[in-house]
């Protein structure tokens, strides 16, 4: 991008942040995005109810993270998109047992400048699975985005689950 220091961040557009501010926080930006099924995990767990999902709060099909109660995989598949694509990971980390928050940016799409929008997943685990979800966009200009959450339930076995063994 030739010179893009933070003074020109202010004036030109054609320089993506490589931090983005967010709730008087600043994140740096992790110059990676989604590289397989499994890798660093988060989990929360409330009483008999666990959820295991990969560092960007997503649970991926055919793997074995999910939602679980009770030995039983109620939610198998939970990924959120914008635009189509998936967000760019910049932190996420337990904040209690129970509790996990991932922060994600956007990727370069289609009128919309890359690492313009924050997405902010809040997840709790208490009767039940809860999850806010924050879109905050960062740039001077009106985007359209649209975000879509895919949810599917298998009902499997968690043995089975560990197994690989789901038909």
């Amino acid at each position: 991008h030739g010179s893009c220091d933070s003074a020109d961040r202010s004036a030109a557009a054609a320089c993506p942040p490589s931090t983005v501010q967010f709730e008087d926080k600043e994140w740096t930006m992790a110059e990676r995005e989604f590289s397989g099924l499994l890798g660093n995990e988060v989990s929360v767990i409330e009483g008999n109810t666990f959820m295991v999902s990969n560092e960007f709060g997503d649970v991926m099909v055919d793997s074995p993270h999910g939602l679980f109660y009770a030995d039983t995989r109620f939610l198998s598949e939970f990924m959120i998109t914008l635009n189509g694509h998936r967000p760019r990971l910049l932190t996420s980390d337990n904040v209690r047992p129970f509790a996990a928050s991932f922060y994600s940016t956007n990727p370069d799409m289609d009128g919309v400048q890359e690492r313009s929008l924050t997405m902010v997943r809040d997840r709790l685990l208490s009767n039940g699975l809860h999850e806010d979800v924050t879109l905050q966009n960062h740039s001077l200009n009106r985007v359209q985005v649209r975000l879509v959450v895919r949810l599917a339930a298998d009902f499997a076995d968690v043995f089975e689950v560990r197994a690989g063994r789901i038909l």
